[in-house]
C-alpha cells in the first residue's frame, strides 16, 4: 500500500525506431491459436525471410485475438513488399493463411502500423 507521501510511477518505454530505415508493427487479427503455435509474417524481402517460414519474424501472443511483432526494415525500406502470415508448429510444416500476399510500401523512414485479419 501507498502511504500519503509515495508515489508511483508506471511508464512503458517503446524503443528507437532504427536510425536508418523504418520500424513496421504487425498486427494480427482473428487467429484462434492452440498451445504451441507460433506466428510469423514472412514476405518478400530479407527483413520478411523471403518467403523462408524459418527466417520469418515471429510474433507475440498478446492476447486470444491479437498477435503482434515489429520488424525494421533497412535494405527494404522506401520499397514495395509482399507479405502474408504463418503458423508454426513443432513438428508441422508451416501453415500459410490462404489468402493473396498483400502488398504495401514500406515508407524510407520512421514508424508505421500494418492490421490485418487472418485469412483476410
Amino acid at each position: 500500500a501507498l502511504g500519503a507521501d509515495d508515489v508511483l510511477v508506471l511508464s512503458h518505454a517503446v524503443a528507437e525506431p532504427p536510425a536508418r530505415g523504418t520500424r513496421v508493427t504487425f498486427q494480427l487479427n482473428g487467429y484462434a491459436s492452440s498451445f504451441g503455435e507460433r506466428l510469423a509474417v514472412v514476405g518478400s524481402c530479407p527483413e520478411l525471410g523471403e518467403w523462408d517460414a524459418a527466417r520469418a519474424p515471429l510474433l507475440r501472443y498478446v492476447n486470444a485475438n491479437l498477435w503482434e511483432g515489429d520488424v525494421d526494415f533497412t535494405v527494404s525500406a522506401d520499397g514495395l513488399i509482399r507479405y502474408r502470415f504463418v503458423m508454426l508448429r513443432e513438428g508441422s510444416d508451416p501453415l500459410f493463411e490462404s489468402v493473396r500476399p498483400r502488398r504495401t510500401w514500406i515508407p524510407p523512414a520512421g514508424e508505421e502500423t500494418r492490421v490485418d485479419r487472418w485469412g483476410k
